[in-house]
């Protein structure tokens, strides 16, 4: 069953690298990825703004 589901990575995060995140859009066809640069795993922190675009665009 395909989901739809966004998958939020941020380049230098140790903890979900966007290779995880990429990964699991390969195993579900409703999925899409954003990799965020310049920012670690905390990245509602780091880069709150590009967090909340890539949620909204997901919702529309």
């Amino acid at each position: 069953m395909s989901v739809p589901s966004l998958f939020l990575a941020a380049r230098d995060s140790q903890l979900w690298p966007c290779e995880h995140a990429a990964w699991a859009t390969s195993v579900n066809a409703s999925a899409s990825a954003v990799t965020l640069e310049d920012c670690g795993h905390a990245m509602c922190v780091d880069q709150p703004g590009a967090v909340s675009a890539a949620m909204v665009e997901f919702l529309r």
